[in-house]
Protein backbone atom coordinates (compact mmCIF):
# COMPACT_ATOMS: atom_id res chain seq x y z
CA UNK A 1 0.00 0.00 0.00
CA UNK A 2 1.48 3.45 -1.17
CA UNK A 3 2.33 5.81 1.73
CA UNK A 4 -1.06 8.14 0.17
CA UNK A 5 -3.87 5.61 0.11
CA UNK A 6 -2.28 4.62 3.73
CA UNK A 7 -2.68 7.88 4.61
CA UNK A 8 -6.28 8.54 3.06
CA UNK A 9 -7.58 5.06 4.87
CA UNK A 10 -5.99 6.59 8.08
CA UNK A 11 -7.34 10.00 7.69
CA UNK A 12 -10.82 9.16 7.00
CA UNK A 13 -11.66 7.08 9.78
CA UNK A 14 -9.80 9.21 12.30
CA UNK A 15 -11.93 8.78 15.39
CA UNK A 16 -12.47 11.65 17.61
CA UNK A 17 -10.63 12.86 19.72
CA UNK A 18 -8.53 13.05 17.13
CA UNK A 19 -9.48 16.17 15.84
CA UNK A 20 -11.52 17.74 18.99
CA UNK A 21 -13.14 20.64 18.42
CA UNK A 22 -13.80 22.96 20.85
CA UNK A 23 -12.92 27.18 20.31
CA UNK A 24 -10.07 27.90 20.31
CA UNK A 25 -8.05 29.94 22.94
CA UNK A 26 -11.46 28.99 25.32
CA UNK A 27 -11.73 26.71 28.32
CA UNK A 28 -14.85 27.17 29.00
CA UNK A 29 -17.66 24.59 28.44
CA UNK A 30 -19.17 24.27 25.60
CA UNK A 31 -22.76 25.59 24.58
CA UNK A 32 -22.92 23.66 21.47
CA UNK A 33 -22.45 20.33 20.95
CA UNK A 34 -21.93 18.98 17.32
CA UNK A 35 -22.11 15.31 16.54
CA UNK A 36 -21.53 14.46 12.78
CA UNK A 37 -18.77 12.98 10.46
CA UNK A 38 -16.32 14.32 7.51
CA UNK A 39 -18.67 17.17 6.96
CA UNK A 40 -17.41 18.62 10.90
CA UNK A 41 -14.27 16.77 10.50
CA UNK A 42 -12.98 17.82 7.20
CA UNK A 43 -8.87 17.44 7.70
CA UNK A 44 -8.07 19.45 4.62
CA UNK A 45 -6.86 23.10 4.49
CA UNK A 46 -9.53 25.71 4.38
CA UNK A 47 -11.51 23.50 7.33
CA UNK A 48 -14.99 22.02 7.47
CA UNK A 49 -18.51 22.60 7.86
CA UNK A 50 -17.94 23.16 11.90
CA UNK A 51 -15.58 25.85 11.07
CA UNK A 52 -17.76 28.06 9.35
CA UNK A 53 -20.90 27.34 11.80
CA UNK A 54 -18.14 28.89 14.43
CA UNK A 55 -17.68 31.73 12.71
CA UNK A 56 -21.83 31.89 12.26
CA UNK A 57 -22.24 31.53 16.02
CA UNK A 58 -18.71 33.79 17.17
CA UNK A 59 -21.54 36.51 17.65
CA UNK A 60 -23.56 34.96 20.58
CA UNK A 61 -20.24 33.60 21.89
CA UNK A 62 -20.94 30.53 21.84
CA UNK A 63 -18.00 27.51 22.56
CA UNK A 64 -18.84 24.35 20.40
CA UNK A 65 -17.91 20.99 21.10
CA UNK A 66 -17.58 18.42 18.58
CA UNK A 67 -17.81 14.87 18.08
CA UNK A 68 -16.99 11.96 15.48
CA UNK A 69 -14.67 11.64 13.11
CA UNK A 70 -14.21 11.35 9.57
CA UNK A 71 -16.01 8.01 8.20
CA UNK A 72 -18.28 8.45 11.12
CA UNK A 73 -21.29 5.83 10.59
CA UNK A 74 -24.53 6.65 12.44
CA UNK A 75 -24.72 3.28 14.52
CA UNK A 76 -21.28 4.83 15.99
CA UNK A 77 -22.71 7.49 17.87
CA UNK A 78 -26.05 4.92 19.37
CA UNK A 79 -24.20 1.85 19.56
CA UNK A 80 -20.40 1.91 18.37
CA UNK A 81 -17.30 3.83 19.07
CA UNK A 82 -18.52 7.47 20.23
CA UNK A 83 -21.93 6.76 21.91
CA UNK A 84 -19.74 6.95 25.35
CA UNK A 85 -18.67 10.44 24.61
CA UNK A 86 -21.95 11.00 22.93
CA UNK A 87 -23.41 9.93 26.46
CA UNK A 88 -20.62 11.94 28.85
CA UNK A 89 -20.65 15.21 26.66
CA UNK A 90 -24.57 15.16 27.72
CA UNK A 91 -24.09 14.02 31.12
CA UNK A 92 -21.43 16.69 31.52
CA UNK A 93 -23.13 19.79 29.43
CA UNK A 94 -26.93 18.61 28.81
CA UNK A 95 -28.44 21.46 30.84
CA UNK A 96 -26.38 24.07 29.97
CA UNK A 97 -26.48 23.35 25.91
CA UNK A 98 -28.26 25.77 23.57
CA UNK A 99 -27.98 23.73 20.60
CA UNK A 100 -26.47 20.20 18.93
CA UNK A 101 -25.56 20.19 15.63
CA UNK A 102 -25.98 16.81 13.43
CA UNK A 103 -24.09 15.84 10.51
CA UNK A 104 -24.78 12.11 10.25
CA UNK A 105 -25.89 9.77 7.70
CA UNK A 106 -23.18 10.78 4.70
CA UNK A 107 -21.17 7.26 4.80
CA UNK A 108 -24.42 4.69 5.78
CA UNK A 109 -25.51 5.94 2.15
CA UNK A 110 -22.41 6.34 0.25
CA UNK A 111 -20.40 3.26 2.01
CA UNK A 112 -19.54 0.76 -0.83
CA UNK A 113 -21.25 -1.94 1.22
CA UNK A 114 -24.24 -0.05 1.61
CA UNK A 115 -24.29 1.14 -2.09
CA UNK A 116 -23.89 -2.53 -4.01
CA UNK A 117 -27.00 -4.47 -2.36
CA UNK A 118 -29.53 -1.39 -3.19
CA UNK A 119 -28.48 -1.74 -6.76
CA UNK A 120 -29.53 -4.06 -9.29
CA UNK A 121 -26.14 -6.76 -10.72
CA UNK A 122 -26.63 -5.39 -14.20
CA UNK A 123 -27.51 -2.01 -14.89
CA UNK A 124 -26.08 -1.52 -18.42
CA UNK A 125 -29.10 -1.48 -20.17
CA UNK A 126 -31.48 1.02 -17.55
CA UNK A 127 -32.94 3.75 -19.19
CA UNK A 128 -34.39 5.25 -15.52
CA UNK A 129 -32.71 6.08 -12.29
CA UNK A 130 -35.48 3.36 -11.24
CA UNK A 131 -34.06 0.73 -13.66
CA UNK A 132 -30.46 1.03 -11.14
CA UNK A 133 -32.43 0.14 -7.83
CA UNK A 134 -33.67 -2.60 -6.28
CA UNK A 135 -36.67 -1.01 -4.39
CA UNK A 136 -37.10 -3.26 -1.33
CA UNK A 137 -33.60 -2.87 -0.49
CA UNK A 138 -33.31 1.11 -0.73
CA UNK A 139 -36.69 1.29 1.65
CA UNK A 140 -34.70 -1.07 4.28
CA UNK A 141 -31.44 1.37 4.03
CA UNK A 142 -33.67 4.54 4.50
CA UNK A 143 -35.39 3.09 7.34
CA UNK A 144 -32.32 1.86 9.45
CA UNK A 145 -30.84 5.27 8.55
CA UNK A 146 -34.08 7.14 10.08
CA UNK A 147 -33.93 4.53 12.82
CA UNK A 148 -30.50 5.59 13.71
CA UNK A 149 -31.41 9.28 13.85
CA UNK A 150 -34.66 8.63 15.78
CA UNK A 151 -32.58 6.66 18.60
CA UNK A 152 -29.63 9.48 18.81
CA UNK A 153 -32.26 12.17 18.96
CA UNK A 154 -34.00 10.58 21.87
CA UNK A 155 -30.92 9.89 23.41
CA UNK A 156 -29.88 13.73 23.45
CA UNK A 157 -33.58 15.00 24.03
CA UNK A 158 -33.99 13.01 27.25
CA UNK A 159 -30.32 14.88 28.59
CA UNK A 160 -30.97 17.86 27.36
CA UNK A 161 -33.88 20.32 26.56
CA UNK A 162 -32.47 21.80 23.58
CA UNK A 163 -32.86 22.49 20.02
CA UNK A 164 -31.47 19.98 17.55
CA UNK A 165 -30.24 21.15 13.83
CA UNK A 166 -29.97 18.48 11.19
CA UNK A 167 -29.01 18.72 7.76
CA UNK A 168 -28.91 17.14 4.40
CA UNK A 169 -25.63 17.65 2.72
CA UNK A 170 -25.78 18.35 -1.19
CA UNK A 171 -26.44 16.27 -4.09
CA UNK A 172 -22.97 14.78 -4.86
CA UNK A 173 -21.07 14.25 -7.99
CA UNK A 174 -20.02 11.14 -8.87
CA UNK A 175 -16.63 12.17 -10.38
CA UNK A 176 -14.43 9.53 -9.06
CA UNK A 177 -12.33 12.35 -7.50
CA UNK A 178 -11.13 10.49 -4.27
CA UNK A 179 -10.38 12.43 -1.13
CA UNK A 180 -6.49 12.06 -1.56
CA UNK A 181 -4.62 10.30 -4.55
CA UNK A 182 -4.45 7.05 -4.20
CA UNK A 183 -7.69 6.15 -2.24
CA UNK A 184 -10.46 5.51 -3.71
CA UNK A 185 -14.09 7.82 -4.42
CA UNK A 186 -17.13 6.71 -3.25
CA UNK A 187 -20.20 6.64 -6.08
CA UNK A 188 -18.22 6.12 -9.02
CA UNK A 189 -16.54 3.20 -8.59
CA UNK A 190 -19.39 1.59 -7.41
CA UNK A 191 -21.90 2.52 -9.87
CA UNK A 192 -19.56 1.74 -12.89
CA UNK A 193 -18.93 -2.09 -10.83
CA UNK A 194 -22.48 -2.33 -11.86
CA UNK A 195 -22.59 -0.75 -15.43
CA UNK A 196 -24.83 1.89 -14.48
CA UNK A 197 -25.00 4.17 -17.54
CA UNK A 198 -22.97 7.42 -17.16
CA UNK A 199 -26.04 9.50 -18.22
CA UNK A 200 -27.67 8.36 -14.99
CA UNK A 201 -25.00 8.10 -12.38
CA UNK A 202 -25.20 11.81 -11.22
CA UNK A 203 -28.95 11.06 -10.95
CA UNK A 204 -28.71 8.30 -8.88
CA UNK A 205 -27.11 10.22 -6.18
CA UNK A 206 -30.15 12.52 -6.26
CA UNK A 207 -32.83 9.50 -6.01
CA UNK A 208 -30.59 8.44 -2.71
CA UNK A 209 -30.29 11.81 -1.18
CA UNK A 210 -34.14 12.66 -2.31
CA UNK A 211 -35.06 9.78 0.01
CA UNK A 212 -32.99 10.84 2.74
CA UNK A 213 -34.31 14.32 2.66
CA UNK A 214 -38.03 13.23 2.44
CA UNK A 215 -36.82 10.86 5.62
CA UNK A 216 -35.64 13.66 7.57
CA UNK A 217 -38.75 15.76 7.14
CA UNK A 218 -40.70 13.15 8.51
CA UNK A 219 -38.17 12.64 11.42
CA UNK A 220 -38.29 16.64 11.78
CA UNK A 221 -41.97 16.74 11.51
CA UNK A 222 -42.20 13.99 14.67
CA UNK A 223 -40.37 16.06 16.70
CA UNK A 224 -41.97 19.68 16.68
CA UNK A 225 -40.03 22.94 17.31
CA UNK A 226 -37.25 20.53 18.46
CA UNK A 227 -35.38 19.41 15.54
CA UNK A 228 -35.28 21.70 13.04
CA UNK A 229 -33.69 20.73 9.31
CA UNK A 230 -31.14 22.77 7.14
CA UNK A 231 -32.49 22.00 3.55
CA UNK A 232 -28.50 22.67 1.67
CA UNK A 233 -29.50 20.49 -1.15
CA UNK A 234 -28.70 22.67 -4.47
CA UNK A 235 -26.75 25.17 -2.67
CA UNK A 236 -23.57 24.00 -4.23
CA UNK A 237 -22.03 24.79 -8.14
CA UNK A 238 -19.94 21.72 -9.45
CA UNK A 239 -16.57 24.03 -8.96
CA UNK A 240 -17.30 24.00 -5.07
CA UNK A 241 -16.35 20.56 -4.73
CA UNK A 242 -13.19 18.82 -3.65
CA UNK A 243 -14.72 15.14 -4.66
CA UNK A 244 -17.15 13.00 -4.27
CA UNK A 245 -18.36 13.81 -1.07
CA UNK A 246 -16.48 16.98 0.19
CA UNK A 247 -17.36 20.42 -0.82
CA UNK A 248 -13.93 23.39 -0.86
CA UNK A 249 -13.61 25.21 1.53
CA UNK A 250 -15.57 28.08 -0.31
CA UNK A 251 -17.91 25.42 -0.42
CA UNK A 252 -18.69 24.16 2.94
CA UNK A 253 -18.72 28.17 3.40
CA UNK A 254 -21.19 29.10 0.75
CA UNK A 255 -23.10 25.97 2.42
CA UNK A 256 -22.92 27.63 6.12
CA UNK A 257 -24.15 31.49 4.79
CA UNK A 258 -27.28 30.44 2.34
CA UNK A 259 -28.31 27.34 4.19
CA UNK A 260 -27.51 27.23 8.12
CA UNK A 261 -27.42 30.85 8.54
CA UNK A 262 -30.78 31.83 8.06
CA UNK A 263 -31.84 28.92 9.78
CA UNK A 264 -29.62 29.72 12.96
CA UNK A 265 -31.01 33.20 12.86
CA UNK A 266 -34.22 32.32 13.10
CA UNK A 267 -34.08 30.27 16.02
CA UNK A 268 -31.53 32.67 17.71
CA UNK A 269 -28.15 30.91 17.97
CA UNK A 270 -26.51 33.12 14.87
Amino acid sequence: MSFASTLGACLERIPCPAFPRRARGSARAPAILAIGDSWFFYPMPGGSLIDGLRNAVADKDHVIHAIGGNGAFLSEFVAGKHRDAVLQSLDEHGPELSAVFMSCGGNDLSDREALLPILREECSGARCVEDCFRRRPVAALLQRVAGYYDTLLDLILRAADVRIVVHDYDNALPTGKPFLFGTAAWFKPVFDAVRIPAALQSRCVVHILDQFTAALERIVAQHGHRVVLVHSRGTLHPSEWANELHPTAAGFRKIVDQAWRPVLQRIGIA
